[in-house]
C-alpha cells in the first residue's frame, strides 16, 4: 500500500474571480509528478461550554457521526462519479488559546479534511452546515476554519 504524502504549498486561499476559479489552490501543473492538487480544510471546534463544563467525548461522537461523517458521505453521493469528497477525515485532540479578555486555554477537536481542489466549495458548504449545528448545540461563538492548497497522493 502506498504511503500517503501531502505537500502544503503555503498561502491561505484567496477567493473570487481573480483566482481563476480555483480559489487560489495550486493547479495540477504546480504539483510534483504523481500528486494531485488538493484543498486542506481544517476546522477548530472548541470544547469549553462554560468555565466548569466542556463538550464530553460522548457528546463529540454524538455530533461527529450524524453531522460530519454523514454529511460528507451524503456529499460524496450527491457529487457522484469519481468524487473524493467524504472519502475520509482526521479528528485530533488539541489545545488552543481563545483570545478573549481572559485568554483562556481551551481543549478542542481539530477536524482535517483533504479533498481534490475542485471539490473544495461543496465540502466547505457541507462542513458549514455541521459547524452551525455545533455552534448552536454547544453554545460556541465561533468555529475557526482554515483552507490551504496542497498536493497529495495515496489518500483516495
Amino acid at each position: 500500500m502506498p504511503r500517503a504524502t501531502v505537500v502544503v504549498l503555503g498561502a491561505l486561499l484567496a477567493t473570487g474571480p481573480a483566482t481563476g476559479g480555483t480559489g487560489g489552490l495550486p493547479g495540477e501543473a504546480s504539483c510534483p509528478p504523481g500528486m494531485q492538487a488538493t484543498a486542506i480544510i481544517t476546522a477548530y471546534f472548541g470544547r469549553a461550554i462554560a468555565p466548569d463544563r466542556r463538550v464530553s467525548d460522548a457528546e463529540w461522537q454524538g455530533f461527529q457521526t450524524p453531522h460530519i461523517q454523514q454529511r460528507l458521505r451524503d456529499l460524496k453521493r450527491r457529487l457522484g462519479g469519481d468524487s473524493r469528497a467524504g472519502a475520509g477525515f482526521t479528528v485530533t485532540d488539541a489545545r488552543g488559546v481563545w483570545h478573549a479578555e481572559t485568554e483562556t486555554v481551551e481543549d478542542s477537536k481539530m477536524l482535517i479534511v483533504i479533498v481534490p481542489a475542485a471539490e473544495r466549495d461543496p465540502t466547505l458548504d457541507a462542513l458549514d452546515e455541521a459547524i452551525e449545528v455545533y455552534r448552536a448545540r454547544f453554545a460556541q461563538g465561533a468555529v475557526g476554519v482554515t483552507v490551504v492548497g496542497g498536493c497529495a497522493r495515496g489518500l483516495y
